[in-house]
């Protein structure tokens, strides 16, 4: 989601739309309100949900949470790309700057953490 070699920092917002366009890819938003209803109800002994609903219920929750670990994952980027950034401009003013080089592999790490986990 986040290009690394670019100089564009996301907001939380952007990264936030991008997430929930991921969601709504899979379910639109009439089918997750309905879906909802139906799921507080069924939690309640007022409603059965159905196979097809059950699957619709499945599908959602994988897409939420493939969309939650590709948030997480842009927010780590984001911030990965901000330190680089910053700390690419204050070697450029020829400043010395070990906390933020420090930043820069502490998150490095994180991301190859993440990315391993999750494979």
């Amino acid at each position: 989601m986040i290009d690394l070699m670019s100089n564009e920092i996301w907001s939380d917002a952007d990264i936030t739309v991008r997430t929930e366009a991921m969601v709504r890819s899979v379910v639109s938003d009439q089918e997750q309100a309905i879906l909802m209803r139906k799921v507080v109800a069924a939690s309640i002994g007022q409603w059965v949900l159905t196979d097809a609903e059950k699957a619709l219920q499945a599908r959602f929750s994988a897409a939420c949470d493939e969309a939650h670990a590709v948030g997480v994952q842009a927010r780590i980027d984001n911030e990965l790309l901000r330190k680089t950034i910053e700390y690419e401009a204050a070697l450029q003013r020829g400043e010395s700057v070990p906390d933020i080089e420090q930043n820069v592999l502490n998150l490095y790490a994180q991301r190859v953490n993440m990315l391993t986990e999750t494979q």
